[in-house]
């Protein structure tokens, strides 16, 4: 099994620096893309209009913002806006804590089975029919999907007293398989073509149907998790260290492993059921933030949630104005941009990163 090696000692002192640095840096990052983001689409709001409106968010009305591009504003762009920063921070937090707990940089927030679970639920919501009933149908079907399968691979892990890291990945592996398999069935036997499509989109990951109602229930279901999660930072770095050595310092390694990985299950749930599957946030965001910034998850949790808030915003701005009118799926911009990424650096760094 591929495990981290840890170069560089945790230094405490350099905690609050790099921590406020990065998140002045990234706050900036943030704004801009915000700003930009609100600005393009099928139909451009000007950069006047734009800023017009963040000015007078703040109560200072200097700037006269057109009801048609304040309608667009509030109502279109800005949900799907909040629902990227959401979702790209809560996958890449996934993603630490998966890599942490496992050791493994290669770990996914999809490894044991979550993204895979979810997909399942939303093509039987869309090929029985249930879809049609309520825009609720899709997300609460993959949510449980989601859920039955963390269940299942947790259950397997245990079955011999104890969770099991090696038979929780290993089943968490053939549990996806089984399910992916499922889905290509579905997909395949589907008589409805109007389905299948519906099946497709959701497959490949999106944010073009989100609304305000959504992202008010998506938002505490993300930020609560990753908040309690970034309380256990201290907890991941002894295990990273080593599991004895993190049993001797009174950390009950068992218990925190299972609650952190529960904690990513929900997240992780929580996003596929909202927006489908959008590979690699989770596997590559946490990778580069540690590249920068070192193994201490005091650092890596709060400024990998931020990134990954700024990847995913640049994915969908992306995703809704390369070929515009038209509009490309999430996922697939993640997987081009995230892909060769990765594998740069795979080729550079794995030397430093890896040891076998």
């Amino acid at each position: 099994m591929l495990r981290i090696t840890v170069h560089r000692p945790i230094n405490s002192f350099s905690i609050p620096i790099r921590i406020v640095g990065g998140t002045v840096i990234l706050g900036i990052i943030g704004i801009f893309s915000v700003i930009v983001a609100t600005g393009l689409g099928p139909y451009d709001v000007s950069i006047r209009s734009t800023v017009g409106f963040f000015i007078g968010l703040t109560g200072i009305n200097t700037i006269e913002v057109p009801n048609t591009h304040r309608a667009i504003i509030e109502n279109i762009r800005i949900p799907r806006i909040s629902m990227a920063l959401l979702v790209g921070g809560g996958l890449s937090s996934a993603g630490v804590i998966m890599q942490g707990v496992f050791r493994n940089n290669m770990a996914d927030p999809g490894i044991i089975g979550v993204s895979a679970g979810g997909a399942v639920g939303a093509v039987i919501a869309i090929s029985t029919g249930a879809a049609l009933y309520s825009i609720w149908a899709i997300p609460g079907f993959a949510f449980v999907g989601s859920l039955v399968a963390m269940t299942l691979v947790f259950l397997i892990a245990s079955s011999g007293g104890g969770v099991s890291v090696p038979t929780l990945l290993l089943a968490g592996i053939a549990i996806g398989a089984f399910l992916n398999s499922i889905i290509s069935a579905v997909v395949l036997f589907s008589g409805d073509i109007d389905a299948q499509r519906q099946m497709m989109f959701w497959l490949a990951g999106g944010f073009d149907s989100t609304r305000w109602d959504t992202v008010k229930l998506v938002g505490p279901l993300i930020i609560v998790p990753v908040i309690v999660s970034i309380f256990f930072a201290r907890d991941l770095n002894l295990i990273l260290v080593g599991e004895d050595q993190a049993q001797a310092l009174g950390i009950r390694v068992g218990l925190v492993r299972n609650f952190l990985l529960i904690v990513a299950s929900i997240v992780t749930s929580v996003a596929v059921a909202y927006t489908g599957i959008i590979a690699f946030v989770g596997l590559v965001v946490p990778h580069v933030v540690r590249i920068i910034l070192g193994p201490d998850h005091r650092v890596l949790l709060p400024l990998a949630f931020l990134t990954g808030s700024i990847f995913m915003l640049i994915a969908d701005t992306l995703a809704r104005t390369l070929v515009s009118p038209a509009e490309l799926r999430v996922g697939m911009v993640t997987a081009l941009a995230g892909a060769p990424f990765f594998i740069f650096l795979l080729i550079k760094r794995r030397q430093q990163i890896f040891s076998l």
